[in-house]
């Protein structure tokens, strides 16, 4: 039983009004303090590794990324921007700027200028 188990089960005792806990209620009481520690250590580890897999699903759902301008030369944008995607592309805006670009479902590769379909 540890030393510092043994002065919580005193100090818990003397809370109580009694003198002195057993040495069988110390050990009691210093295995359900390491059994609390190890529950609550689980615990984080758990949460930590459900956070891992949140992060994980999202970074999984949002495969591309707006292209940049060095990708696509100075990114001159859409001629029309009430035009549907060309089929197989989805017309996207970009979250920092809202300029629209355009993602090929099958490829994953995003530009700026809207598709040539020929």
């Amino acid at each position: 039983v540890s030393a510092t188990a043994m002065d919580s089960a005193r100090e818990a005792g003397a809370e109580a009004g009694q003198l002195e806990a057993s040495p069988a209620e110390a050990a009691a009481i210093d295995a359900a303090a390491r059994v609390s520690a190890a529950i609550q250590a689980r615990e984080v580890a758990v949460s930590a590794r459900e956070a891992a897999v949140v992060a994980r699903e999202v970074a999984s759902a949002t495969p591309h990324h707006a292209p940049t301008f060095a990708e696509e030369g100075e990114g001159e944008g859409e001629e029309d921007p009430d035009a549907e995607a060309p089929p197989g592309w989805v017309k996207l805006a970009d979250f920092a700027t809202g300029a629209l670009y355009y993602v090929h479902e099958a490829t994953g590769r995003s530009q700026w200028d809207r598709p040539r379909v020929g």
